[in-house]
């Protein structure tokens, strides 16, 4: 009788789990992680203590990884504008133009850079590295561990999410 009842419990788990796996449009927090997939994107979001927001996001029809970086108290931040940042995370030490973005009215002002790599690669790249660290115009604006059960599973949701809007 309890094999029956348990064996009914995993079934109806087992049946919803795969639908809920599947919907990447629905915003959810895997830790200090926030992962979602946006129109044709899928992104992993982190605010840092510094005020700083961190995102990664991968594109269905691009291959490079998207870097986000937006911070409230960047004020000369602005449209159009470049900045010079460099991004370091396990082997990965690259030095690339960022465009600037100004304030609107949802979202403070940030900087966005392309890794040009597969998306996919970056994201195994991250996953295997402690920490990442980014500076612009020389001063450090992330410098943050990757570390952790609720970073591997944000990694992990991002992987899944790209490969389904890819249809892989």
């Amino acid at each position: 009788m309890i094999g029956r009842g348990v064996i009914a419990v995993v079934a109806a788990w087992s049946s919803m789990v795969p639908a809920a796996a599947q919907d990447f449009t629905l915003k959810k927090k895997i830790g200090e992680w926030v992962v979602y997939r946006h129109d044709d994107d899928c992104w992993m979001r982190k605010d840092l203590a510094n005020g700083t927001s961190l995102a990664f996001s991968t594109a269905q029809t691009y291959t490079d990884l998207f870097i986000k970086l937006r911070n409230e108290s960047w004020a000369s931040v602005t449209d159009g504008s470049t900045y010079v940042l460099r991004v370091q995370f396990g082997s990965i030490d690259e030095t690339k133009t960022a465009y600037g973005s100004s304030r609107t009215s949802l979202l403070p002002p940030g900087v966005g850079i392309f890794l040009n790599e597969l998306g996919d690669g970056y994201i195994d790249r991250l996953e295997v590295s402690t920490s990442i660290r980014i500076t612009m115009d020389g001063k450090v604006i992330v410098d943050t561990p990757l570390t952790g059960s609720d970073t591997n599973a944000a990694f992990e949701y991002l992987r899944r999410c790209t490969m389904s809007m890819r249809g892989d």
